[in-house]
């Protein structure tokens, strides 16, 4: 029998942005399909009013908006998030706005070395 071990809580991957004097740090878990996202959505809406429907309407496309913004402004460095933002804060790199992923440890990392970060929910594609 084969044990079912979980990968370490402080190893999973998350995203990040970044201005040239902030950097923002996406926390966003591994996407699930589509499908289930907007089965989830289902459920989730069956069970909230009106008036929280609306409001959640409201957020998700003030997130979305803000996505976007991010996307067309600054550069996705990908995983090398931590990387490029350490290059970006000791002068090694043009100062500009980045997003991308780093683990939480690296994150906590940028932190203790006074590098500014915000983490951000990052949404799926819309459809």
């Amino acid at each position: 029998m084969t044990p079912n071990v979980s990968a370490k809580s402080n190893q999973r991957q998350s995203g990040a942005i970044s201005s040239s004097d902030v950097i923002k740090e996406d926390i966003t878990p591994p996407q699930p399909a589509p499908n289930q996202v907007q089965n989830v959505m289902q459920q989730v809406a069956a069970q909230m009013t009106p008036q929280m429907q609306e409001a959640m309407g409201e957020a998700l496309a003030e997130m979305r908006k803000f996505q976007k913004t991010v996307e067309t402004n600054c550069d996705d460095v990908g995983d090398g998030f931590a990387e490029e933002a350490r290059k970006i804060h000791y002068g090694e790199a043009k100062p500009r706005g980045i997003y991308g992923r780093t683990t939480d440890q690296e994150a906590e990392d940028l932190v203790e070395e006074g590098i500014e970060i915000t983490k951000m929910p990052w949404l799926p594609k819309e459809q």
